[in-house]
């Protein structure tokens, strides 16, 4: 009896739309870890390398996408039209071309929780859709620019922005009682004074 040996294989390369929902994917599960975190589901050394490792997987998938649609103009194409398509992702689009949105960008509540007006106004006339989710997307196949905003600290223990005060204070003496002012210093002798010291009749000595 002869051994057979088992048919080759062929190994498919991953498509564009395969690597947008593993990215979308991978923003759903580091939520939900961070959820499992805050409630004490997960240990902090657990947390901390899950949470590398998922972010290290993702910044790997964007890479990708990012080269697989420079590499081919037409499958990008192709792929972007099916995102136009998209009710929730028009209402933004048709606000930009139009120049009724020239950037969109978090309001603070007193909470102070990014929320986006535009975005739930556009839930509520469409509930079926995740707006937030249709930005990931418009971003990862470069249809919008994604930027950093703003940094919020936020509570280690229940994830909460509101429950995080920043108390500026004297590192000597602990003293809150501070002023801020311009110091300028004066490049000919070397002496380092507040701005209103160099001024005289409204301009600079």
């Amino acid at each position: 009896m002869s051994d057979v040996a088992p048919a080759p294989q062929t190994v498919q390369s991953p498509t564009p739309e395969n690597i947008l929902a593993t990215l979308l994917n991978l923003g759903h599960e580091i939520n939900e870890l961070i959820k499992q975190h805050l409630s004490g589901g997960v240990e902090k050394s657990d947390y901390e390398s899950k949470l590398l490792i998922l972010k290290k997987r993702r910044k790997e998938s964007a890479s990708k996408l990012r080269e697989l649609l420079t590499s081919d103009p037409d499958r990008a194409r192709q792929l972007r039209y099916g995102l136009y398509a998209n009710r929730t992702a028009q209402f933004l689009l048709t606000g930009f071309a139009g120049g009724m949105i020239k950037e969109l960008t978090p309001n603070f509540d007193s909470d102070r929780k990014a929320r986006y007006p535009i975005l739930e106004n556009i839930e509520e006339a469409a509930p079926s859709v995740n707006p937030s989710e249709i930005l990931d997307e418009l971003a990862y196949v470069s249809i919008l620019d994604k930027k950093l905003y703003e940094r919020v600290a936020c509570c280690p223990k229940c994830g909460s922005p509101s429950a995080v005060f920043l108390r500026i204070k004297c590192p000597e003496c602990g003293s809150l009682q501070l002023e801020s002012s311009k110091l300028i210093e004066h490049l000919v002798c070397g002496a380092v004074q507040e701005f209103d010291e160099f001024a005289t009749n409204e301009q600079i000595r």
